[in-house]
């Protein structure tokens, strides 16, 4: 399985990237060609984090003791107290882990035994306006995130100008890849929420949960289907039962072309028409009812 653990965006030349996913903790780093490159964050002299150290030549030097490594076959390379006359043994390694970056994505492949191949575009091919991401670091489980995601998103994004409803569009629909829902939205003015009395919605939330990943995507589109938004989402599962959510957000034409004049207007001058909260209303989650997320039980994301 492949799994995003980093914006290619945090990760600069000659600069280390500490993360964690589940328990393993991993140092990102670029090797000498530019080429992304991981390693176990543990040295294996005294089990100090390799993120601590410095990247020379394309190689991470550890902080405590100054041994180096390789980041592509994690091979020690040099050892500060060693005479001229001796060389660094093979077996003195740090785990090296198989890393690819793709989408604007770093992805780590959790188990080196086969190869598995990237994902295609993650996006429309439609005319885009503008491009943003982001990191939200969130108090909420990997599980209990996905869920809220297909039974509430607007408690976990909101979408400039637009009022997210609790009317569904049809059942959930799934298929080998992925499960997904619908459900209505409206345009709305800052601080107006869609209004029951509307016979017909204009719009569309689409979230979609893709299987065997911890990605997702919500969409919003208008009544013929054309993409407006898109935001992309990979729930990167952290250290004591917390999460990290990894995001890229598109915005297309056909938003502007299809919002009412009061929202082209105040939607102008805004580079970015998304927002990935990070503080959330543990009291609204709590009292959230159980809808479609009942069917991601069947996903399997190891």
């Amino acid at each position: 399985m492949l799994q995003i653990i980093a914006l290619s965006s945090q990760l600069g030349t000659n600069k280390t990237l500490a993360v964690n996913v589940y328990d393993q903790a991993i140092v990102l780093f670029r090797d000498k060609d530019g080429k992304v490159v991981a390693l176990e964050d543990r040295c294996p002299h005294r089990r100090v984090p390799l993120s601590l150290g410095k990247v020379i030549q394309g190689e991470l030097r550890c902080a405590y003791h100054g041994w180096t490594f390789n980041g592509n076959t994690g091979a020690c390379t040099n050892i500060p107290n060693l005479s001229a006359k001796e060389s660094v043994p093979a077996k003195l390694k740090a785990k090296a882990f198989i890393v690819q970056e793709h989408n604007g994505f770093i992805y780590w492949q959790r188990s080196d035994s086969v190869h598995v191949a990237l994902p295609p575009a993650i996006f429309s091919q439609a005319i885009y306006l503008a491009q943003n991401e982001g990191i939200a670091n969130l108090t909420l489980s990997m599980e209990a995130y996905r869920s809220v995601l297909f039974d509430g998103p607007e408690m976990l994004i909101s979408l400039y100008g637009i009022g997210i409803t609790d009317y569904f569009l049809g059942d959930v629909i799934e298929t080998e890849y992925s499960i997904t829902i619908d459900r209505a939205a409206d345009w709305q003015l800052t601080g107006r929420k869609p209004s029951w009395k509307s016979p017909d919605y204009p719009l569309i939330i689409r979230s979609e949960i893709f299987k065997h990943t911890t990605c997702a995507k919500i969409s919003l589109l208008n009544s013929t289907e054309q993409v407006l938004i898109e935001v992309y989402l990979s729930v990167v599962p952290d250290k004591r039962s917390t999460s990290r959510v990894l995001w890229q957000a598109r915005s297309y034409q056909a938003y502007f072309d299809s919002a009412p004049l009061l929202n082209k207007l105040k939607c102008s001058w805004r580079k970015n028409l998304v927002k990935v909260h990070e503080i959330l209303n543990a009291n609204s989650i709590n009292k959230l009812m159980l809808g479609p997320s009942a069917r991601l039980q069947s996903i399997n994301v190891q």
